[in-house]
């Protein structure tokens, strides 16, 4: 089973990039080929949406996900239905000096016949860049904002 794993520094107050990394649609609007609709809230700190990801080439996928804050600065993620049935990982914010670390790690299985077929080093490596560009992303953001 494919995973993906990152770390990288922040040069933003652990708060402000925590606030980033759990607001889920916000980080969704930041990359053009992800998006979350009907975003539920069943209880404080968990909610439930729909994710499609689009990927020019290789796979347009939806599915349902439940995220939760689990501890303070973490965040797991898993798929409950749709076209993932193996979707997992957690986002984790910690705090260093003034700074701050931004963690991502991902377990997920495509199923086979979604989208054009791939060798799976292939498909690996274009998920991978793909987890690579999220993080970038909320880095820059988290550190772009006063």
């Amino acid at each position: 089973m494919p995973t993906f794993s990152q770390t990288i520094a922040v040069a933003a107050p652990s708060p402000r990039l925590w606030s980033l990394v759990s607001d889920v649609e916000r980080v969704a609007l930041l990359f053009p080929f992800a998006r979350v609709e009907d975003v539920l809230t069943p209880e404080p700190n968990c909610w439930l949406f729909w994710r499609q990801l689009s990927i020019p080439r290789v796979a347009d996928l939806r599915w349902r996900e439940q995220a939760r804050v689990v501890a303070e600065g973490e965040l797991h993620f898993h798929a409950v239905e749709g076209d993932l049935t193996i979707f997992n990982g957690h986002w984790q914010v910690v705090p260093d000096g003034e700074d701050a670390t931004l963690s991502l790690s991902v377990e997920y299985e495509i199923p086979a016949g979604v989208g054009p077929p791939m060798p799976a080093v292939v498909v690996g490596y274009v998920m991978g860049e793909i987890f690579k560009s999220i993080c970038q992303r909320v880095k820059e953001v988290a550190e772009s904002e006063p």
